[in-house]
């Protein structure tokens, strides 16, 4: 028979060849083999693992395999894996025993960024030396993250008390002191951050903000009614951020 054609490796026909082939065509057969797959996995430089397979390890760690194992972990190098547990802290995927924690952008994996029973791909960053956490070939964005928290409640605050809006758009505190706050910044702009101050009962405390917020007139008029909820949106621009107040919501 004449040599097969075609492209990539759905042009590839079981059957062939045929009993009658000469031997010589042989070599063509394992040129047009090669040329099939190199043009389907083009520039495929790192090991891909393209089949799920159970995650075993004790604690955060994600341990999976390789056959063969792999040397050392690869830039762009994909792992595919089914979680067997759900992680409380920074998880770390091991291949053949080579680790490194799994990130988010630019943050390390929070607990329940990973959930038992979901399906996970990971892709090797040689530069940051860490696992991304991606989906359809796509870096997960933080409020992407499944299971996400949208509320943090931080309770009663210390007397200068850190927002962190990397983890959560949604902060609650219990207004029972003067509170000066500081606020870690979210990744790139957003546009609805929000901090929900809980009444104890008290009225006439004090709320500091950073310098970079931007208020009405220049000033945070502290709720007076006892019992009432004030209610704080920031919309940030990479710089400042700028407050809606909504006072006194009972």
């Amino acid at each position: 028979m004449g040599l097969e054609s075609g492209s990539f490796i759905n042009s590839l026909v079981d059957t062939n060849p045929t009993g009658g082939d000469f031997p010589a065509q042989g070599d063509d057969h394992l040129k047009f083999i090669k040329k099939t797959i190199l043009e389907s996995l083009p520039g495929l430089d790192a090991p891909v693992s393209l089949i799920w397979q159970d995650s075993t390890g004790v604690g955060n760690d994600y341990e999976t395999l390789m056959d063969p194992a792999p040397a050392t972990l690869l830039d762009g190098m994909v792992v595919y894996f089914r979680a067997d547990k759900t992680n409380t802290g920074t998880a770390r995927l091991l291949v053949n025993a080579l680790f490194a924690d799994i990130y988010i952008g630019e943050s390390p994996s929070q607990g329940n960024d990973i959930v038992g029973g979901g399906f996970y791909r990971c892709a090797f960053d040689a530069v940051g030396n860490v696992w991304q956490l991606v989906i359809e070939s796509q870096v997960l964005n933080p409020r992407d993250v499944i299971q996400y928290t949208p509320v943090n409640d931080i309770g009663s605050p210390a007397s200068t008390q850190d927002i962190d809006w990397t983890a959560h758009d949604f902060q609650t505190l219990i207004h029972d002191k003067n509170v000066t706050l500081t606020f870690t910044d979210p990744i790139g702009a957003s546009t609805s951050l929000i901090l929900l101050l809980k009444p104890d009962g008290g009225v006439g405390r004090t709320v500091t903000f950073p310098l970079n917020v931007k208020v009405t007139n220049g000033s945070y008029q502290v709720n007076s009614v006892a019992g009432a909820y004030d209610l704080i949106e920031f919309a940030f621009d990479g710089t400042n951020y700028y407050a809606r107040m909504y006072e006194a919501m009972s």
